[in-house]
């Protein structure tokens, strides 16, 4: 409104709103894809290391305790990490996550090469701070950029883990109906005969192709 005549109904032009140069559009795709590889990776190993576990461990019922390891890391080193970043910075604390997490994979190879089940879940437990350190792409997309882009910017770093999920739940068109009864009699082998009613109750409740095959029966 005008000052001189406030009956003028004249507003004062609003300054344009400043939007973001190239480097920070470069360094909020940097982060994005970041995420999406990062969930991507790690979703992988929810799925690899239980399997593998299997395959050399007595007691398959610990097979997913690596990755219970891994969420125990990530609640043990999360607070550690968020103050290394907040007195050296995120670039170098993201590169402390990065060593950590190539420091986790080397140590659960080692485990999974020479069926050793405790460095296994050593592994996960180092792999927690990587983990911790995912976590915060997020913020650090926020302060990257001024305050009126902060949602959009932890929404396209947000993103990026709906890329990794796509990438995980991506058909493949090698799966067959054998590969149904194969995870059925996997199930079942590992579980007692009063099990077996709620295997065939859960697979046909799944979607079709969501276990990549077909018309499930009762085995």
């Amino acid at each position: 409104m005008d000052a001189l005549n406030p009956e003028s109904g004249l507003k004062p032009e609003a300054d344009p709103e400043p939007g973001l140069d190239r480097r920070t559009r470069r360094n909020l795709l940097l982060l994005t894809c970041c995420q999406a590889v990062g969930q991507s990776c790690n979703t992988m190993m929810f799925a690899a290391t239980g399997l593998s576990v299997i395959t050399f461990y007595h007691h398959p019922e610990f097979a997913n305790l690596p990755v219970t390891m891994q969420h125990l890391g990530v609640m043990i080193w999360v607070f550690p990490a968020a103050l290394l970043m907040q007195r050296i910075g995120r670039s170098i604390g993201f590169r402390v996550g990065s060593l950590f997490g190539m420091a986790g994979a080397t140590v659960m190879c080692i485990g999974l090469y020479t069926a050793n089940f405790l460095v296994m879940c050593g592994g996960g437990l180092i792999l927690g701070y990587a983990v911790a350190c995912l976590q915060m792409y997020r913020f650090a997309a926020a302060e990257l950029v001024p305050i009126q882009y902060r949602a959009k910017a932890i929404s396209w770093v947000t993103a990026g883990g709906v890329a990794a999920a796509r990438d995980r739940a991506e058909p493949r068109a090698r799966d067959t109906r054998s590969d149904d009864a194969a995870l059925r009699r996997d199930l079942r082998s590992h579980s007692g005969p009063a099990c077996d009613r709620f295997y065939d109750h859960v697979f046909h409740q799944l979607p079709i192709g969501c276990t990549g095959g077909f018309d499930l029966e009762p085995g």
